[in-house]
């Protein structure tokens, strides 16, 4: 198993302002011994250690959790998060959310 790239956690890092703005948090699942789990903590990413794959392999490489506790989408690759957001903004809850913002 291999977790996110890093790179891939360094952008995660940078969009902490856009993870903040749609209430998101990212938690990346790495192998036991992983350098990224030495990383400095953030306000919008998690490290965590995955032994044995159990749940990268319950969930894929990477999901969508809602708010709901609900999997809203699964992915085999860690997706961009351009593309994360995109799917975000056709959810009901995000839509209503921005009407009660008045956006």
């Amino acid at each position: 198993m291999s977790g996110p790239s890093g790179s891939a956690l360094d952008e995660y890092a940078r969009q902490a302002a856009v993870l903040k703005n749609y209430d998101l948090h990212v938690v990346a699942l790495l192998p036991p011994g992983d350098a990224g789990l030495k990383r400095p903590p953030s306000a919008a990413l998690t490290l965590l250690a995955d032994p044995g794959g159990r749940v990268a392999a319950r969930y894929g490489k990477a999901a969508l959790i809602g708010k709901d506790g609900g999997v809203k989408a699964s992915y085999a690759t860690p997706p961009s998060l351009t593309a994360v957001l995109a799917l975000i903004d056709t959810m009901p809850m995000r839509q209503q959310e921005g009407r009660s913002r008045g956006q």
